[in-house]
């Protein structure tokens, strides 16, 4: 395998090399994002890997498993289920035409509780397999907009607080993150893939009138609204030679401008404060993780924290509704739960009390009474693929 990575052209591509003469030439003609383990076929006629094709890095269909055939010069995914592969966990039995792959995936589903953490009071609203997990956000009339991944397809549902009537807002674009809301409802926000990179878009709170907000040689995904609905703080990299920058911190009016930068140095996941005055954000300093507060219009952190052993921060660390604390995800005994860091420097404890099950998302409601979690497990077994070539 062998990728150039000049500009915005990067991928990878397998090659071949004559044993003797240590020559080397393209085997096929696709190009991918990345690849994993290759193994031939017992007829010498294609190999199958774990790859994901150039273009769909930031879709639903990446880390996949594909048959090659050398005959035609044609690949066809032979996985067609919800989950990523890992990429050495490729094994191929030639004689029998089987393969042994590693999954890992996330079934998640959407559950309600008191925000106090008592997992007693935790109901399960919604029954898919992929709910939540991207974003929660909840509505000032007590409905819930959240993320859900069907087949290929990520896009956004409405539904109320105890799940019923649930509705898809969203058929386009096909893949999208990282749901965030204005306070007053009128538009929602995301993060979704278009011409190579991952930018923010806005909404109406119907799933109509599409409009992007960010753009350029950059990628954002972490985003948050502020509480008078005016901007959007986010953290963006830029690419510089095929590489990407350090992730900093900015913001953009909710109709389009142009952006404001609030940090000089790695930030991600930004949060206003309920009375738009902060943003809390996560930093790493000396290879932890430590979290932040500092002013809406951005400088220098006015506080900073340490977390707790083994914090998860994809979704950021919140402001409760009141602002007296700052919340972050905590995997601990392979269970995580919801941890709170008082703002006055108080020692940090445990909201949610689960001992079981991870939680990939949360949200609370707008006057603090209740949680929504995206709620599941991960998937490792291994799985038996029979008769994969054609």
């Amino acid at each position: 395998m062998t990728g150039p990575t000049t500009g915005n052209d990067q991928f990878c591509t397998i090659i071949a090399m004559d044993t003797e003469s240590g020559a080397t030439r393209p085997l096929v003609s696709q190009k991918w994002d990345s690849c994993g383990r290759i193994a031939w076929t017992g007829d010498s006629k294609g190999f199958v890997l774990i790859a994901t094709k150039q273009g769909e890095s930031s879709t639903a269909s990446r880390d996949q498993v594909f048959y090659v055939s050398l005959v035609s010069d044609e690949s066809h995914r032979i996985t067609t289920d919800l989950n990523r592969h890992y990429y050495d966990s490729l094994g191929l039995n030639r004689d029998a035409n089987e393969l042994l792959v590693v999954p890992f995936s996330r079934i998640s589903q959407m559950w309600t509780m008191d925000a106090k953490g008592d997992s007693r009071t935790a109901t399960q609203i919604t029954s898919g397999s992929g709910d939540g997990r991207g974003g929660i956000v909840t509505l000032p009339d007590g409905r819930i907009v959240f993320i859900r991944r069907t087949g290929d397809h990520v896009d956004l549902w409405l539904m109320n607080a105890d799940g019923t009537e649930q509705k898809q807002l969203t058929t386009d674009p096909p893949f999208l993150e990282e749901l965030r809301a204005t306070p007053d409802g009128r538009y929602l926000v995301f993060a979704s893939h278009r011409d190579g990179r991952s930018h923010l878009f806005r909404v109406d709170a119907d799933g109509g009138n599409l409009k992007q907000l960010t753009s350029g040689d950059s990628s954002e995904v972490d985003s948050d609204c502020s509480p008078d609905g005016k901007w959007v703080v986010y953290s963006s990299a830029t690419v510089l030679n095929g590489k990407y920058t350090p992730a900093m911190l900015w913001k953009v009016p909710i109709d389009g401008g142009a952006p404001v930068r609030l940090t000089d140095r790695l930030s991600v996941s930004p949060h206003f404060s309920s009375d738009g005055r902060y943003i809390s954000y996560a930093y790493l300093e000396n290879q932890e993780w430590k979290l932040a507060l500092m002013l809406a219009d951005g400088g220098l952190p006015l506080k900073t924290f340490a977390t707790v052993k083994n914090p998860e921060l994809s979704a950021g660390c919140r402001f409760t509704p009141d602002g007296k604390a700052l919340t972050y995800l905590v995997v601990q005994k392979g269970t995580t739960n919801i941890w709170l860091q008082p703002i006055d420097g108080g020692q940090a404890h445990a909201n949610t009390d689960f001992r079981s099950g991870q939680i990939y998302n949360y949200s609370f409601s707008r006057d603090g009474s209740r949680l929504f979690l995206a709620r599941g497990y991960d998937i490792h077994d291994v799985t038996l693929i029979k008769n994969f070539s054609r």
